[in-house]
Formats: C-alpha cells, sequence, structure tokens
C-alpha cells in the first residue's frame, strides 16, 4: 500500500536531498523511503532495548556501580 505524505524541509535540506537524487540516479521518494524505514528500525531497536532493561529491573537483575566500573576498566584496558 503506499501512501502520499507531505513534508515540509528547509531550502537547504530540500536541495541537499534533490542533489544527492540526482546524483545516485534515484527518486526522491525512494531515498526518503528508505531513510525514515531505516530511522524507525533504529528506534524500534532501541525501545526494544529500553524495555528489556526495564524488564530486568523487573526482575530485579541489575549490576552494582562497582561492577559497572570494573567492566568499564577491562573494555579501556583491551584497548
Amino acid at each position: 500500500m503506499t501512501e502520499h505524505l507531505t513534508v515540509k524541509l528547509d531550502g537547504a535540506t530540500a536541495t541537499a536531498l534533490g542533489e544527492f537524487a540526482a546524483r545516485y540516479g534515484q527518486s526522491i521518494d525512494g531515498i526518503v523511503n528508505e531513510a525514515l524505514t531505516g530511522w524507525l528500525d533504529v528506534q524500534e531497536g532501541h525501545l526494544a532495548a529500553i524495555r528489556e532493561g526495564l524488564a530486568q529491573l523487573d526482575r530485579g537483575e541489575s549490576v552494582s556501580q562497582e561492577e559497572m566500573e570494573k567492566l568499564a576498566t577491562s573494555y579501556s584496558e583491551a584497548k
């Protein structure tokens, strides 16, 4: 199903989008659709991670500040 949506862009963004589309031989619709699909995927992933973290806290699964500091130190020493 295809929906039509009107979006107001500032002039610089609209120009950059049009130039990008022309340079890569893509339609503006296609670029915007791909960009929004990717953005939505990222947002859903973030929200899922937050929900999982809250569920872990509800189950009493947590890590102390000291344990987090040790973990952070171990990562910085591994580099």
